[in-house]
């Protein structure tokens, strides 16, 4: 007998469990990898990985992301013909992706290395630099984009057939074959090249996986339109231009540091911008599942109704990512080290910015505007950030050094809140403080501040192993915060219940 439907909270639960889930194997990935390979080898990788991801942001233009909305309130065989249309499309973006990969792979060297003579006034200033070197290694990374970006688009064409555990373990099978991609050829004592050939190869686990679900899904549905191949490109094109400029503001200051210093230092960078996967994930899953009903809630004219449900999931997501954002802020030190070894202990400060990053990160803000069919407004609320993040982080990195793109980062997110919420407000017709709950937030964040100190007091006058601190810090801060939360009314009985059957795996048993 079927089980009963889940709700969107129980759907997020499962999908952030997924994530965890997955990124449990890619947080191996560099714990492990630091120990394995060298600083320059780590770096290069890093490198490559960043002009991997950024090109394929820049040519997947949005389809991905614009599938929840497409396949909203369609009948199973349109929702056929909206997948099959997206996958080609796909394919052929796969196929350019490849191209430009091939381009980069053949030239960049050569504009790294002169643009380390712009920088320095020495002409062989990265003549030796790992990272360098290894950019005639993209082509074959080109090969691994046919495989790669095809399938991006299943996760949230599960979730929109109401498959979230689905969805979660397929996001778990990509994270644990692109992690054994680098771990075992690492632990093999090879190099950089044979790290870019095994992802290339294991890519095709993904791929077939996709197909099988694809077949699974609409096997035995007739096909019918759909939407066009018009209207998606319509609709995602502005979408995938938001997404490219969102993923070149959040690597602003990697694409920085890259140009500025050498592999090493590009691994000790990489390190430190390290995010907490279990905190970056609940305000994306959660802004995930709820995007249907969002949409739904707009088509219907209900937009009050969805600008409540959206302001009171921002203020239950704080609970959460707050005080665990800030176990890491006041404990970044020896987490830096217990995880990533003293070698790489000059990252810490670096962590300590993301950490405060992290902790703002309590809502996906461009998913609220997806559903009122404001693409355009993501956009430039996404191009406002990206100039100041630019205007800001630039300068610093200047002036600052290693450190100055992380604080410009850290900094840079208060005008994108800003921004989000203006274009938020025009889209859904409300005022603009009615739309980010910005008091409730500060409350949490005052109530998470007063252990927050106490750990932090306590951690300045012991001295032990980094995993007792760590552990002494996290007990500090979270139970303290826990006390005083409840006692304030702030945490709730239902949020109680709520967590402990979340943590019990309720959510992936009903």
């Amino acid at each position: 007998m079927a089980g009963r439907k889940q709700s969107e909270a129980e759907q997020a639960g499962v999908l952030v469990w997924g994530k965890i889930t997955a990124s449990l194997s890619e947080i191996l990935a560099p714990l492990i990898i630091v120990r394995l390979l060298g600083q320059g080898e780590v770096g290069a990788v890093a490198g490559l990985l960043l002009i991997y991801t950024t090109l394929a942001t820049l040519l997947t233009a949005g389809f991905p992301r614009a599938t929840l909305y497409f396949l909203a309130d369609q009948t199973p065989g349109g929702r056929r013909g909206t997948v099959e249309r997206l996958s080609v499309l796909m394919g052929i973006l796969a196929v350019a992706m490849a191209g430009v990969l091939a381009l980069i792979g053949w030239f960049g060297s050569d504009l790294l290395m002169r643009l380390g003579e712009l920088i320095s006034g020495d002409a062989g200033a990265r003549e030796d630099d790992e990272l360098a070197n290894s950019l005639r290694y993209l082509p074959i990374l080109g090969l691994f984009a046919l495989f790669d970006l095809p399938p991006r688009i299943l996760p949230n064409v599960l979730v929109a057939e109401q498959r979230a555990r689905a969805s979660a373990g397929f996001g778990v099978l990509r994270s644990l074959v692109g992690t054994l991609a680098l771990i075992v050829p690492a632990s093999m004592g090879l190099g950089v090249l044979e790290i870019v050939l095994f992802m290339t190869v294991s890519g095709a686990v993904p791929f077939l996986v996709f197909l099988r679900h694809l077949r699974k899904l609409y096997g035995e549905v007739e096909r019918e339109a759909g939407s066009s191949t018009r209207e998606l490109v319509r609709y995602s094109l502005p979408l995938g231009a938001t997404d490219v400029v969102s993923m070149l503001n959040a690597n602003v200051d990697m694409w920085l540091i890259v140009a500025l210093f050498p592999a090493e230092m590009v691994a000790v960078y990489r390190v430190g911008a390290f995010q907490i996967p279990l905190i970056t994930t609940i305000a994306y899953s959660l802004g995930a599942v709820y995007l249907p009903r969002f949409t739904r809630l707009h088509r219907a004219g209900e937009r009050r109704e969805a600008i409540d449900i959206w302001r009171h999931s921002i203020g239950k997501v704080s609970l959460i990512v707050v005080p665990a954002a800030v176990v890491f802020l006041v404990a970044a030190e020896e987490f830096v080290v217990l995880a990533f070894t003293e070698d790489y202990a000059a990252a810490a400060p670096v962590f300590r910015f993301y950490c405060l990053l992290v902790m703002m990160r309590v809502t996906a803000f461009g998913s609220f505007m997806i559903a009122a069919g404001k693409p355009g407004f993501v956009l430039r609320s996404a191009l406002l950030t990206l100039l100041a993040n630019v205007v800001i982080s630039v300068p610093l990195a200047l002036t600052l050094g290693f450190l100055g793109p992380a604080v410009g980062t850290a900094i840079s997110f208060v005008p994108m809140v800003a921004f989000y919420c203006w274009y938020i407000a025009q889209a859904w017709e409300v005022r603009l403080r009615d739309t980010l709950p910005l008091l409730g937030y500060l409350k949490v964040v005052a109530v998470a501040g007063v252990p927050a100190a106490g750990a932090w007091m306590v951690k300045q006058a012991i001295e032990l192993h980094p995993g007792l601190e760590f552990g002494i810090v996290a007990g500090v801060v979270l139970l303290g915060y826990s006390l005083l939360g409840t006692a304030l009314g702030m945490i709730e009985r239902e949020d109680w219940a709520f967590a402990w059957g979340w943590l019990r795996l309720k959510v992936l048993r009903d």
